[in-house]
């Protein structure tokens, strides 16, 4: 004999999503949501040992650019002896220690020194927007878009529109006035 059907709110938890859905909670407490849930996972991951699993876990959420995640990530790369990778997520924050700025140095060398170089491997290539970056490195992206543009004399096409933000809300390099 099967059970009857129970209706949809008392059938099944609400989740996190039906919540959205339904309007009960905003955006941002969504996404704030969600962060913490994942890194309840990822530390649930570490302490069974199973540090590839979180590191899994953070890179496939790195679109959201919040730098709790990138940090967290970055400390779980420095943690294997990944230094090149941990440089990598460490670039964009800042008060950074001086084993976090060895460890963008060398990931800086690791692409030659060369900002486009740079600017490819922090870029993602999907759901990019600079509408995630935190304002240091929203500066630190200028930065290096000009100077690309000293080095090379234009700036490359995955780069243009990025560029034309900045430009129209008028960011400039730390460096400039």
């Amino acid at each position: 004999m099967t059970r009857p059907r129970r209706s949809w709110p008392f059938g099944r938890r609400q989740t996190l999503a039906d919540q959205y859905a339904r309007r009960q909670i905003s955006y941002d407490q969504y996404r704030a949501l969600l962060r913490q849930r994942l890194l309840k996972r990822v530390e649930y991951d570490i302490s069974r040992g199973n540090t590839e699993r979180a590191i899994s876990r953070l890179e496939s959420s790195m679109s959201w650019f919040n730098t709790v995640t990138r940090r967290r990530l970055a400390t779980l790369y420095m943690e294997t002896g990944q230094l090149v990778r941990a440089g990598k997520y460490w670039y964009l924050l800042e008060h950074l220690t001086e084993a976090e700025q060895a460890a963008v140095a060398a990931f800086t060398q690791s692409v030659g020194n060369c900002p486009l170089g740079v600017c490819r491997k922090l870029t993602p290539q999907q759901f990019f927007s600079y509408h995630t970056l935190d304002y240091y490195a929203i500066q630190q992206y200028a930065n290096l878009i000009d100077r690309i543009g000293a080095r090379f004399g234009h700036v490359p096409n995955f780069l243009t529109a990025f560029k034309s933000q900045l430009d129209k809300f008028g960011l400039k390099p730390p460096g400039d006035t």
